[in-house]
Parts: structure tokens; C-alpha cells; sequence
């Protein structure tokens, strides 16, 4: 039988014969294209939705399937997301405890991360959905690798390079095997000398892998310097601006993101529209701008159709992310599809506090 299904796209990847699986709202609330429109003209459907600010739009699919037999993508990914950080955390003790680790294996566990991307789920919109996720090194340097992939994607880095940046931001937190688990674990802010214990995890994983000949420069400096800030407040060697490598810089965007989006022994997890606000008012002079807007702007995009819930309990979806205060996107009320804008002064109250 044939099945509907939807996934979202860039607008300038749209093509003729695409059928628009979503209404598409412009900033105003106005229907810009309905759902169910079968492109004819890329050409004008394009020029009105860049001209609206629009970037990314619903598509629908049809698939031949199984009734019944079709995997829900978030059971899926559970499913799949235990054994990859299990797999993740025998390898890093390999490492830790100086067994050989083979270049097939690294790759292996790359591509093995990088699968969810090939698929046409949205695994930003996953991982913010699988509420047992928290920031143990082992679903973190997963997350941070599928996060940092995406962004190489986005600056059209190379096929090499990105996959080369994929397995530097999955090594990133292996030192922290050799961290006390007490300070890693702790609930509350650490202390100053704690802090410093933790800081030295980047060092510790560039120890652990540069014995490794087929681990590259770039894939090492990934790893060391993560953690360094555009305005030379970061570690190990306070480096600043392009002074730190791309690879860092790139790794360091993914790693606050997951971090702001994870739950932590001393705190919940916070959406991703929490993390962009956070993001947008404290990092600007810490992360490389070109590439934190970069980010922000695609990865708005990427939760258009998201099911939300307001702290007034109101529950609606997400049609349309505003270019200013990415964090405050228009949303379409469930109860009696009411717009809401959450930058209009009437709203300013409101806000997001669950994705659903």
C-alpha cells in the first residue's frame, strides 16, 4: 500500500512535481503556499519562498509499505542509540587502556554514527524528542560528531574533511575516561581546582590518540583545541580567533549546542530554542560568528513542523523561524490554529518549554 510521509528540505533543493506536505505561513500568519501545492514553476515558488524569509519547507513522500510494518524513526533510533554509545565506550577504553586500535575500526565507528544522516529523519529534531538522552562522554561525543558533520555540510566542506572532522569531534571527550568520575558526575558547579582537573580531558585525549600514525594533524587539533575561545578566554592555550583550527572552531559551535541541549547532573535538559537564545547572548565573542550563524540559521530552519508546548500548557507547531530572534518562531495554536508570534510585545511572555 502506498503510505504519506514527510521530511523537510532546503528551499533550493526544492524540484518540479514536489508536493509541499505543510502549509507554509509567511511571518505574518498569511498562507504563502498551501499544503498539498505540486510544484510546477521551482523558479517562482523559490523567489516567493526566499523573498518571505522562508528556508526550509515540508515535502510529502510516497512510499510503498508494509502496513503496519513501517519503524517508528524515534523507536528506531532508541533502539540503534544504546548499542552505538555502547560501542563508542568500548573503544574509548581500548584506547584508554593502550590496546591497538585499527584504522578500520575508527572509520567503522564513524560511518556507524553518520548513518541517522543518510536517512530522511530529522535527527535534530531526535535528538531533542529521546527524553533518556543525557551528556554521559559516550552520547555526547555521538552527538557532537552527527552535529559537527552537519555543520561541515553547511560550509561545503569536502567529502574527506568531513568525515575527517566527524571522527575528531567523536574523540573529542575521550580523556575524560581518566577524569575522577566524582567531578564529572557532580551535582552543583565544581570548584575552581576541580575545574582545572576537568579542563585537562582535551590534553588527555590528545595524549591518548597521537600515537595513532593514521590520525591526522587536523583530526588532532580538532581534538585539542575544542575548547579554545575566539576571544582567547578558552583552553589549553588560550588561542584566539583564527589562530584556533577550523575543526575546532566548527567542534566548539556542536559541542555548546549539545552541551546547552543535554541533561546534566545539575540541571535538565533545555530546548534547542533555549540553547539559540543562550547561544545568540553569550557566545557571539566565544564561538566564530560566521560559523554560529551559520549554524543557527539552518538548524531554526530544521524544526519548522515541530510539535511545542508553551509554559501557559498551550500546545501548537512550529510554521515559521523569523531571521532576528531565531528563538522566537511563529507558532500555530493546536486548539483553534490561532498564529502566535512570540517577537510580537503582546506574546513576550511566552516561550517554549517542551517539544512534543
Amino acid at each position: 500500500m502506498l503510505s504519506k510521509s514527510y521530511k523537510v528540505v532546503f528551499v533550493s533543493d526544492l524540484e518540479t512535481d514536489m508536493v509541499i506536505g505543510q502549509d507554509v505561513f509567511n511571518e505574518q500568519g498569511n498562507i504563502l503556499v498551501p499544503k498539498g501545492f505540486t510544484i510546477n514553476s521551482v523558479y517562482k515558488i523559490k523567489n516567493l519562498l526566499m523573498s518571505n524569509s522562508i528556508q526550509m519547507v515540508k515535502i510529502m513522500e510516497e512510499n510503498e509499505i508494509e502496513e503496519d510494518k513501517t519503524p517508528d524513526p524515534v523507536f528506531k533510533y532508541v533502539h540503534n542509540y544504546a548499542q552505538k554509545c555502547e560501542d563508542i565506550k568500548d573503544t574509548f577504553e581500548k584506547m584508554v587502556t593502550g590496546k591497538n586500535i585499527q584504522e578500520e575500526e575508527l572509520n567503522s565507528k564513524v560511518e556507524d554514527t553518520l548513518t541517522e544522516l543518510n536517512s530522511n529523519i530529522n535527527i535534530f529534531q531526535l535528538m531533542q524528542k529521546v527524553k533518556s538522552m543525557d551528556d554521559a562522554t559516550f552520547s555526547h561525543s555521538h552527538n557532537v560528531s552527527l552535529i559537527s558533520y552537519s555543520i561541515g555540510q553547511w560550509l561545503d566542506l569536502k567529502d574527506e574533511l568531513l568525515k575527517e572532522l566527524a571522527l575528531s569531534a567523536l574523540l573529542i571527550d575521550i580523556g575524560k575516561i581518566m577524569v575522577p568520575k566524582e567531578i564529572l558526575n557532580k551535582k552543583g558547579k565544581v570548584t575552581e581546582e576541580e575545574f582545572e582537573i576537568l579542563k585537562r580531558h582535551s590534553t588527555f585525549s590528545h595524549q591518548l590518540i597521537e600515537k595513532y600514525s593514521f590520525i591526522n594533524k587536523r583530526i588532532e587539533n580538532g581534538i585539542l583545541f575544542h575548547h579554545e575561545r575566539w576571544d582567547g578566554s578558552g583552553y589549553p592555550m588560550g588561542l584566539k580567533g583564527e589562530n584556533i583550527p577550523l575543526f575546532a572552531r566548527i567542534i566548539a559551535v556542536a559541542d555548546v549546542y549539545n552541551a546547552i541541549t543535554s541533561k546534566r547532573p545539575h540541571r535538565d535538559k533545555k530546548t534547542p530554542f533555549e540553547a539559540i537564545k543562550i547561544m545568540e547572548n553569550n557566545f557571539l565573542d566565544k564561538l566564530d560568528i560566521n560559523i554560529l550563524y551559520t549554524f543557527l540559521n539552518k538548524i531554526g530552519g530544521l524544526f519548522i513542523g515541530q510539535a511545542i508546548r508553551l509554559n501557559n500548557n498551550k500546545t501548537g507547531e512550529i510554521i515559521f523561524i523569523p531571521k532576528r530572534n531565531i528563538h522566537r518562531p511563529v507558532i500555530k495554536l493546536d486548539k483553534d490554529d490561532t498564529i502566535l508570534d512570540l517577537n510580537e510585545s503582546k506574546n513576550k511572555s511566552l516561550y517554549i518549554v517542551d517539544f512534543i
